[in-house]
Order: C-alpha cells, then structure tokens, then sequence
C-alpha cells in the first residue's frame, strides 16, 4: 500500500482497518509528506504488527523510532 500527503488521524482508522484485513503489509512512504501524532503512532501499531515500512523520509523515521514521541 502506497501512503502520499499527510497522514493524520482522519485517515487512521482506514489505515488499521486496511492493515488488519492483509496478513502482510508492505507501507510505501516514498511520497508522505508529514503525519500528526495520531498517524505516526497508527504507522508504529502496523509496523509492531508485522508491516514493513519502506522508503520512509528522514523525518518520519526519526518521529516512528524516538522513544518519547510526546517530546520530538
């Protein structure tokens, strides 16, 4: 699946409800631009779940592995 633009959490929902109903997910993230708080824990519920999470931009990967994601 191939996430663009931002991911927030109006979008969430859609995101689990997708990633629950693959057994194995490959996210796409070449072309998001940005994700709120909301977005980057629901990426961090996928990728804890079995997805992997390909071509993800310096600053969302930063965001998805800071231990205090309250405080980035």
């Amino acid at each position: 699946m191939r996430l663009a633009g931002r991911l927030t959490a109006a979008q969430v929902p859609e995101l689990l409800q997708v990633c629950e109903d693959y057994s194995l997910v490959d996210l796409n993230l070449v072309d998001l631009l940005s994700a709120d708080m909301a977005g980057i824990d629901a990426m961090r519920r996928v990728r804890a779940g079995g997805a992997r999470l390909i071509g993800t931009n310096g600053y969302i990967q930063i965001r998805l592995d800071s231990l205090h994601p309250d405080l980035a």
